[in-house]
């Protein structure tokens, strides 16, 4: 693959991604997607926890396209929507939990040309301060709202109360006037009854403010 040069292949190596012999390379856990036209590095299919990218991740990513001014992309992962975002915002912040993506993440950032707009913030969304309002927010939470539902082996767990993570996030995001929040979730229930009257609420709160 021509985007496998040399030295990236060796800088790969080194930060334990991927391994080579007999002429072959190997990429554990890891797959090159074409996203939304970046080109990055994510968790290998059915992988739902290091680095997760899914059909959410997608159709979040679409909201994204063509986004400016200051933005934030929460629970980032390797960075597939902040590639996104900084192809044409003016800067993004990017927060995760998980540090051990750092390695991938700056990979991502680097090989799509926006580093240098991007901010990362290895730290819990709950808890990371935000000095000033953003533009555009997304956000890629895991899992949530779950309701206390936990037997969807293909998704990863947001915890006892998936709402109250998502909650948690987005009670403290200052928006711009105007500002846009997209988030992707799953909701048990069907068409007919949601169980989103908390997401309603909160709307309601913020839309007050």
């Amino acid at each position: 693959m021509a985007v496998l040069t040399e030295p990236m292949l060796e800088h790969m190596v080194d930060i334990g991604v991927a391994a080579t012999g007999d002429e072959t390379v190997q990429l554990p856990g890891i797959r090159l997607v074409d996203h939304l036209g970046s080109i990055l590095f994510v968790a290998a299919s059915q992988n739902n926890g290091y680095g997760y990218y899914g059909r959410d991740s997608i159709g979040l990513g679409r909201q994204l396209l063509g986004a400016g001014g200051r933005c934030l992309d929460l629970c980032c992962s390797t960075g597939c929507q902040t590639a996104v975002l900084a192809a044409t915002a003016e800067s993004v912040v990017s927060v995760e939990i998980d540090a051990s993506l750092a390695p991938l993440f700056e990979l991502n950032m680097c090989l799509n040309g926006v580093r240098s707009r991007v901010e990362p913030r290895w730290s819990d969304v709950r808890e990371v301060e935000f000095d000033e309002p953003f533009d555009v927010v997304a956000v890629n939470a895991p899992m949530m709202p779950t309701f206390g539902v936990f037997d969807l082996p293909w998704l990863v767990d947001g915890g006892v109360d998936g709402a109250g993570l998502l909650k948690g996030i987005l009670g403290r995001v200052p928006l711009a006037a105007n500002g846009r929040l997209m988030a992707t979730s799953m909701i048990p229930g069907n068409a007919a009854e949601l169980q989103i009257d908390w997401l309603r609420g909160l709307a309601a709160d913020g839309a007050g403010r």
